[in-house]
């Protein structure tokens, strides 16, 4: 009987050592709604850069070459000049305009949302893999892919300082999409919406943020 008895206690230790091995540690997955009330987004930047990117940009360190920006010829230096807005004094052309209608252009768009608690997430998305003629057949529909050098391709990250660690965290898109419903190149007018759910880099975390807006 007491030979039974041991049997069984060991039997039990054994289990939970396998028990305790197989623990693996999750954390639950959160929704945030970016349209909802008391709260507002923001683009604070947009460039348009030739070729295909596969990752956005953080546009507070700008990019070497803007095609929004506008290029004119300045009589008094007597060379051409590029800046960020139309010229008014002289005839100017956006540098867009100066590329082929099938050069593959990628959108970067920044912006910052702030919710309900006046909490601040920064995000940054990319349009990637559309030609300049496509650009103009709206709306522009982009999703996600793995592929880096797929077309109509969506990407985007996310930030936010954590409000119980108060640490920085990043998102990456693992799936999404983004649709700019008006667009012009022009004026700089962008009138959209987004959604795409974030895996915290580092760590098993996801975040699906929904209904966010990009209009300006």
């Amino acid at each position: 009987m007491r030979q039974l008895v041991l049997l069984l206690i060991l039997m039990g230790c054994t289990h939970l050592i396998f028990a305790q091995v197989t623990i693996v540690r999750s954390f639950p997955n959160d929704t945030i709604d970016l349209n909802c009330t008391g709260c507002s987004s923001q683009i604070t930047a947009i460039a348009l850069v030739k070729g295909q990117q596969s990752i956005p940009i953080n546009l507070d360190k700008p990019v070497m070459r803007n095609l929004l920006h506008w290029e004119y010829y300045d009589d008094i230096s007597k060379e051409k000049v590029i800046m960020a807005d139309r010229p008014l004094w002289a005839e100017g052309t956006q540098l867009v305009d100066l590329e082929p209608e099938e050069a593959i252009i990628s959108w970067h768009i920044n912006l910052v949302f702030t919710d309900s608690l006046q909490r601040k997430y920064q995000f940054f998305l990319v349009l990637s893999g559309v030609n300049r003629q496509e650009m103009r057949t709206l709306p522009l529909e982009t999703t996600f892919d793995p592929d880096t050098y797929a077309i109509f391709r969506f990407s985007a990250i996310a930030q936010r300082t954590n409000p119980d660690t108060h640490q920085k965290e990043t998102y990456d898109c693992v799936d999404g999409t983004c649709i700019l419903e008006k667009m012009d190149t022009k004026t700089g007018l962008l009138d959209g919406y987004f959604s795409f759910t974030g895996s915290r880099v580092g760590l098993e975390h996801k975040i699906v943020f929904l209904n966010g807006k990009v209009k300006r």
